[in-house]
């Protein structure tokens, strides 16, 4: 049974940013942010506890009750520290400043990772300086600090707060109530991520493909979040690890996340660049002689079909007929499906007409292109052919992400003048004899 082209195209998609993410190093980024988070997660929560404590300072212990509910804050901090010490030794003014400004600093580590990862995954010619890289890096902090008090102020403990310690009106107390946790800390994370996404790396993610690898995100991590909650017996871990237990579980939680996080990104960046990521795996699988094992086929009869992305490169030429003309200011670049083609390339000096043959599975029209100059020879069908015309925009893209096919090119490029010297010197020696 055929796949359907919606379903064939989300396959070919996920499959390919899988395979990128695989090969990309991103796992590693991803350990490296939840490494960060374990570093940088602690001075976060103190300047939540500082503002949350600043706008209720006459109850430090209801604020401390308010946000223990966060397992690593009971861990790391003792009560009577957070709730007598760090609040008296607390000022205001620039010893202020300068103590919040260091907190962020701290806690830059995993934001780095962040950066790091999606500038691998994000790359191009376009650069930031030094400052414009920190900045984001303090951004990034900022909505990892917001997401923290989004998660703490939509609680179930924190309604009985409100209500308690708070004058906020009652329909906003009920409206946070009716629609509390799960909405709030979704949407929070979705928005957190799709920014991400869009400000951090200095080649920016189109907004639809940061939509969809945001959303991607958001969705695989709550259903391993679900999963977690289904089948991770937490009080074994609190048995096993004491108050570690819950540390374990929540960097768990963390590094899939990240995990997830940078197969969005891939994914963001497949459906930016598809036609030519696309072109890329048909052409390999195509061209690989090797025996098809089960993964082999299922591989051609995903990628190998003309159908979908790359049907409006498709074209047809009955036998005889000219594909394009010597001086065409076309800059199409030709790569053969099935059939043969003959190249008529003039010689220098009125000497005659060289010809070469292209058979399936090879490019030609290619030199115009890489010279900036018109067509330099004519083409002509010697059999039906089929071909994929790529546009030398994509052309210029399947180059920069296939460095296997600009070292064949370039091997073919070298062999073709050989044997062009070759001709015209026997059109020469033939032309004085």
């Amino acid at each position: 049974m055929r796949l359907k082209v919606p379903g064939r195209t989300l396959l070919q998609r996920l499959f390919i940013s899988f395979q990128l993410f695989s090969t990309g190093g991103s796992a590693n980024h991803a350990a490296a942010g939840a490494f960060g988070f374990l570093l940088s997660s602690a001075p976060v929560l103190l300047l939540v506890f500082f503002f949350l404590a600043a706008a209720f300072r006459s109850s430090p212990q209801a604020v401390y009750s308010l946000i223990k509910q966060i397992s690593l804050l009971e861990i790391a901090f003792d009560e009577e520290w957070l709730t007598s010490e760090f609040m008296l030794n607390s000022r205001r003014g620039l010893s202020a400043i300068i103590s919040i400004i260091s907190i962020f600093w701290a806690g830059r580590v995993f934001a780095v990772s962040m950066q790091r990862g999606l500038k691998v995954i994000f790359s191009g010619p376009q650069k930031r300086t030094a400052l414009t890289e920190n900045l984001i890096v303090f951004f990034i902090e900022a909505l990892a600090l917001v997401f923290a008090l989004i998660i703490i102020l939509s609680s179930k403990v924190s309604l009985q707060f409100y209500e308690t310690f708070s004058d906020l009106p009652k329909h906003i107390i009920e409206f946070i109530s009716e629609s509390r946790l799960p909405v709030f800390q979704i949407t929070a994370l979705w928005i957190m991520t799709y920014c991400t996404y869009r400000i951090t790396p200095a080649n920016v993610p189109s907004r639809r493909s940061a939509l969809w690898g945001s959303l991607s995100t958001i969705v695989s991590y709550g259903v391993l979040a679900w999963i977690f909650r289904i089948f991770v017996n937490q009080i074994r871990y609190h048995f096993i690890y004491g108050a570690l237990g819950s540390l374990i579980i929540l960097l768990l939680n963390v590094y899939f996340f990240f995990m997830f996080f940078f197969f969005g990104a891939w994914l963001a960046f497949v459906i930016d660049n598809f036609d030519a990521l696309l072109f890329i795996q048909f052409r390999k699988i195509r061209e690989d002689k090797s025996p098809l094992s089960l993964y082999g086929k299922l591989m051609k009869k995903l990628f190998c079909s003309i159908g979908g992305k790359l049907e409006k490169y498709f074209r047809n030429y009955s036998k005889g007929e000219i594909i394009f003309v010597k001086g065409d200011v076309r800059k199409g670049i030709y790569y053969l499906l099935e059939g043969e083609v003959e190249i008529l390339i003039p010689a220098a000096g009125n000497t005659g007409t060289m010809v070469a043959t292209r058979i399936t599975s090879s490019f030609f029209g290619e030199m115009g292109h890489l010279l900036s100059e018109n067509r330099t020879a004519t083409a002509r069908a010697i059999t039906p052919v089929s071909v994929l015309e790529i546009p030398s925009g994509l052309f210029d893209n399947i180059l920069a992400f296939d460095p296997d096919l600009d070292r064949a090119i370039l091997k073919k490029l070298s062999q073709r003048l050989k044997k062009s010297n070759e001709q015209l010197n026997a059109l020469t020696a033939s032309r004085d004899t």
